[in-house]
């Protein structure tokens, strides 16, 4: 959260529509694994481990892996609404998000703390 200030004032002119000027609009100025933090180097290998044991369970072939992550950061009766990604492969990791789900077009994920989600 310490960061979400130093984002917020950055100048910024939105890549897509959006109803609110937040970090989740603002993901194109950070990404999490560049930042010096020793806590994010231990989220970017366990991501990494576990999207290696995907493609080795899935079969899929090497290709290069480029990580990019970002905070978003909901308070109390905050929602961050429909939007897509372009990428092929994106999830999240849930922290402080027991209670809250997550409404896809065809499921629904209800949210722990700690829990990774890969689609």
């Amino acid at each position: 959260v310490q960061i979400e200030s130093k984002i917020l004032s950055k100048d910024f002119t939105p890549l897509v529509s959006y109803p609110k000027d937040d970090l989740s609009i603002r993901w194109p100025l950070w990404n999490i694994f560049v930042n010096k933090e020793p806590a994010f180097h231990k989220v970017y290998m366990l991501i990494k481990n576990t999207w290696n044991d995907y493609k080795e369970i899935n079969k899929l072939k090497y290709q290069p892996m480029w990580l990019q992550a970002w905070g978003n950061i909901h308070r109390k009766n905050e929602e961050l609404g429909k939007h897509n990604h372009e990428c092929a492969y994106w999830g999240w990791i849930s922290i402080n998000a027991t209670g809250s789900t997550t409404i896809m077009d065809n499921e629904t994920i209800y949210n722990n703390n700690g829990q990774i989600v890969m689609c």
